[in-house]
């Protein structure tokens, strides 16, 4: 988001009424018990006061674990007019009855759905917020680009591939939106939005500094961030791992990120994929 945006610690009218459709992007990202960044898609986050947010809870996922130990949030929301508001949050509570939670379950994509409705509603208070700010789609397509160019030259990694084909696939589209995460020196996990980044091979992306060098060219390399990628159909993927120096001409410098988790954050099943866990032991009763 632009620095030149004012920083704000209440929501408008405005911000809660464009949260308040389900069709919108809603990302959460939280902190995991090693302290790395974590990102989940949330579309039912929004606002009910100036000062609180709230969000439903449908299926079982690692962010509703790790706010219970690290109550310290970053959110993002972007609406179907691709505009843009970034800030961060404090969890307070959740419920699992109430009328926030019936709320949730009167919305149209719940109200009629015979699989699964919100069965927890979690509330938040806001520390802060900025935007909207329209998504910055040419910078992010020239990263895309710039790091598809550059990411053959960067790819030789000498580890397992953490990558499927499929994963691959989705980072390379030019439409898959991809967001950039980090924790603060506050402690508050902060996301950025419109990342170009590619594949360079099965275990390494590429991440352009295009239309974010001012945040990007300020971390220290080897930061642990993390990657979530989201394409129109809804299919993500969340990497996490190191981010490198940033190497390039002036607005075209490019990091490579070594993958050293791939986590799956589609339902029905949310979870690590890479590197694979081991199997758990199936106990006989013969």
């Amino acid at each position: 988001m632009s620095p030149s945006l004012p920083l704000r610690h209440q929501l408008e009218p405005a911000d809660v009424e464009a949260f308040a459709p389900d069709a919108k992007v809603g990302l959460l990202a939280t902190v995991t018990p090693q302290g790395t960044p974590h990102v989940t898609l949330i579309t039912t986050l929004s606002g009910c006061a100036p000062d609180t947010m709230l969000w439903g809870q449908f299926c079982e996922g690692a962010s509703k674990q790790h706010v219970l130990t690290e109550p310290r949030v970053g959110f993002l929301v972007m609406t179907l007019e691709r505009q843009v508001w970034t800030g961060r949050a404090r969890w307070l509570d959740a419920t699992v009855q109430g009328p926030d939670l019936d709320a949730f379950n009167q919305r149209p994509m719940f109200r009629y759905n015979a699989y699964f409705g919100i069965h927890t509603s979690h509330r938040m208070k806001l520390e802060s917020v900025r935007g909207p700010e329209p998504l910055a789609i040419p910078s992010m397509a020239v990263g895309a680009i710039s790091a598809s160019v550059v990411g053959p030259a960067v790819s030789k990694r000498r580890v397992p591939s953490a990558l499927r084909p499929w994963a691959v696939s989705l980072l390379r589209g030019l439409q898959t939106l991809k967001f950039l995460c980090w924790i603060d020196g506050d402690g508050y996990p902060r996301l950025i939005p419109a990342v170009g980044a590619a594949p360079a091979g099965s275990s390494r992306v590429v991440v352009s500094a295009m239309g974010h060098r001012g945040d990007l060219l300020d971390l220290e390399p080897g930061r642990p961030v993390a990657l979530f990628a989201l394409n129109l159909q809804m299919e993500s993927v969340l990497l996490r791992g190191r981010l490198g120096a940033f190497r390039g001409p002036y607005g075209l410098e490019l990091a490579p990120l070594d993958i050293e988790q791939v986590y799956n954050s589609m339902p029905p099943k949310q979870g690590l994929v890479w590197p694979q866990q081991p199997l758990e032991p199936v106990r006989s009763f013969d």
